[in-house]
């Protein structure tokens, strides 16, 4: 009897070696490369919807720009030379030397965009004209003026807005030079003239611009 027990115990013994080395069969060295097998890893990666329900900042800046058409000349009471621009705040392309008859330039201003001029070339001077790279290019408004070509003495008249319903601000009753031009939309300029003690502000016709500062545009 002790015997068969013995032999029962061995059995017993031996199929649960059997079974532990079958389980762990897996951790035992590749017989191709002589290395344990290792299982794959799982890595979760960030995915497109990691940030989901994050609002993105804005950073960018309000663009108001409007088209227009009318005339100008550089009048720059700053530095030596006028920049042109191939963008508003962008990279300079051309500069303009002036100061003298012959270095005074006009030009046709296209379209307006926070406080910067889009013109097309070529810029007009009194003794040659200047190509400009890519065929357009950007002046602040600082550094434009233009003239009023009301040569009978008519009265233009000035308003408060864009609009010939918006409240007068003044008249401008003989022809005047040296405007300043603050803003433009479509056919209409915000001018600003100051001299002496005389002084106006408001929006005009752009059809009373002229933007050649040595005879009239009639």
């Amino acid at each position: 009897m002790k015997l068969v027990g013995l032999i029962l115990v061995a059995l017993t013994i031996a199929s649960c070696g059997g079974e532990a080395n079958y389980e762990n069969a897996e951790l035992l060295p590749d017989p191709t490369t002589n290395q344990p097998e290792i299982p794959e890893l799982q890595i979760e990666t960030e995915g497109s919807d990691t940030n989901e329900g994050i609002e993105e900042e804005q950073t960018d800046l309000e663009i108001n720009s409007c088209k227009t058409n009318f005339d100008v000349y550089i009048s720059d009471p700053g530095e030596a030379f006028t920049n042109v621009r191939n963008a508003p705040s962008g990279d300079i392309i051309m500069e303009l030397l002036h100061g003298e008859v012959e270095q005074e330039y006009m030009l046709t201003i296209i379209e307006v965009t926070n406080g910067w001029f889009k013109f097309k070339g070529p810029l007009l001077g009194v003794e040659e004209d200047l190509e400009v790279p890519g065929g357009f290019g950007w002046v602040h408004q600082s550094v434009v003026a233009t003239d009023t070509r009301n040569y009978g003495n008519q009265s233009i008249t000035l308003y408060e807005s864009a609009d010939e319903s918006s409240k007068e601000t003044g008249t401008i009753d003989i022809e005047s030079g040296g405007l300043r031009i603050l803003d433009a939309c479509n056919d209409w300029v915000l001018i600003e003239l100051s001299y002496d003690d005389y002084y106006r502000k408001g929006w005009m016709k752009a059809e009373w611009c002229c933007g050649n500062p040595f005879t009239n545009c009639s």
